[in-house]
């Protein structure tokens, strides 16, 4: 008796046995037998997952071995000119290089485009008028009406670092800590000034001060006009053309150490600048020769 008792459990396990494993090896993926059907908690179990699984799961790419390539980014129309764009705005017209090609093969020697100072860069322009007189102004410091001898180029990021100033129908030379003093040649053709000629001579007796106090006392008394061997020294010309300035500018360092914003900084230059045209819209082109350069290497003493 105890012995069919223990076959009967063991016929009755291994039954058991058998059914779950029918249940778990008929999956939704295999095919079914209609003499050993899924449960229905299978079925349904594997029907809600169908629905769910799409709402989680990332889309897939339609792409996925393809190279993603951005558009090229549209600028807007209030963005501005590009950098390129705004050099070639204060470019000379390619007339003048044309013209002046031989003079410019010299590596010591230059041409560029001043523009008249609007004051569009002053502040917010906010009367008619201002728009108007501002509009196509060249986005850099100045607009266009600054120029550095000493770094030959007309905008920087550097603190003063222009030499002239085209402001009020005149050249100015210098600020709050470059020095320039100007003087009228007797020469007409720039190509013909050297730099042996008598006034560079003159400029080199200048005594430059080394205090921006001392710089600024300096440009009051030469803007009124200093004479120095009955030559007349001042640090503003008007644009005559058919004249040739010479012109000594001055750039000690900045207090501090020498490599901050030292480019264009420790120089002292002697050079000659002459106007050859005047454009529709003011503009004026101007060539220039450097024929001498000293490193003093002093700083500012305040």
């Amino acid at each position: 008796m105890k012995r069919k008792y223990i076959v009967g459990v063991l016929l009755e396990t291994a039954l058991i046995f058998v059914a779950v494993q029918a249940t778990f090896a008929q999956t939704p993926s295999q095919p079914h037998s209609p003499n050993n059907p899924l449960p229905q908690w299978v079925i349904d179990n594997a029907r809600n997952r169908a629905k769910f699984e799409p709402r989680t799961r990332p889309p897939a790419s339609n792409a996925s071995t393809a190279v993603s390539r951005k558009a090229p980014r549209r600028r807007a129309e209030n963005e501005g000119p590009t950098a390129a764009e705004t050099k070639e705005m204060l470019r000379p017209p390619s007339m003048y290089l044309t013209t002046y090609k031989n003079f410019l093969k010299d590596k010591d020697h230059g041409i560029f485009r001043l523009f008249p100072d609007k004051g569009c860069d002053k502040g917010f322009t906010v009367t008619v008028e201002s728009l108007e007189k501002c509009n196509g102004a060249i986005p850099v410091r100045g607009g266009g009406s600054l120029f550095s001898f000493r770094l030959r180029k007309n905008y920087s990021r550097a603190p003063d670092f222009w030499d002239v100033h085209f402001i009020d129908g005149n050249i100015v030379g210098g600020n709050d800590s470059v020095q320039m003093i100007i003087a009228e040649t007797d020469v007409a053709d720039i190509r013909a000034i050297t730099g042996k000629h008598a006034i560079f001579k003159s400029l080199s007796k200048y005594e430059p001060r080394s205090t921006k106090a001392e710089i600024k006392k300096q440009s009051v008394d030469l803007e009124r006009g200093v004479e120095l061997d009955r030559k007349r020294l001042s640090n503003q010309v008007p644009p005559k053309p058919d004249h040739v300035f010479a012109a000594r500018v001055i750039a000690y360092f900045e207090k501090g150490p020498i490599e901050f914003f030292s480019a264009g900084r420790g120089l002292d230059l002697r050079l000659a600048f002459q106007v050859v045209g005047t454009e529709a819209d003011g503009s004026l082109v101007i060539l220039w020769k450097e024929v001498k350069r000293n490193l003093p290497r002093k700083k500012l003493s305040e």
